[in-house]
């Protein structure tokens, strides 16, 4: 689940088309995974691990952002609808994936 890196390394490398269209695909099988979780009121949990939904939803505004900025179609409208599901409120994860929004709108009006 490391999305994140992977578009850092995007926005670095000379080859930059060729890397946002991986990204992207990258970015569009992992919200299709966690999407379902996050709609789900849940983090995701592993044998080894567990990874916060705040995390996941981090990593799905991330790749919306990614998606738009490219001329793609984005979930950015979705995702809000997730953070006003009534099962996060009172939650730790809740103020940070209103931030992640707020900071995704904030970057679209300024770069685009």
């Amino acid at each position: 689940m490391a999305i994140d890196q992977v578009i850092d390394e995007a926005e670095g490398s000379l080859f930059l088309p060729h890397f946002n269209d991986i990204a992207v695909q990258l970015c569009q099988t992992q919200t299709a995974a966690t999407l379902p979780v996050l709609r789900g009121g849940k983090t995701l949990e592993g044998k080894d691990s567990t990874v916060s939904a705040a995390t996941l939803f981090i990593d799905a505004v991330r790749c919306a952002a990614l998606a738009r900025s490219t001329g793609r179609s984005d979930n950015l409208n979705e995702l809000a609808s997730v953070a006003q599901q009534s099962s996060w409120a009172g939650t730790a994860d809740l103020a940070v994936m209103q931030r992640a929004l707020g900071a995704s709108r904030w970057s679209e009006r300024e770069y685009h």
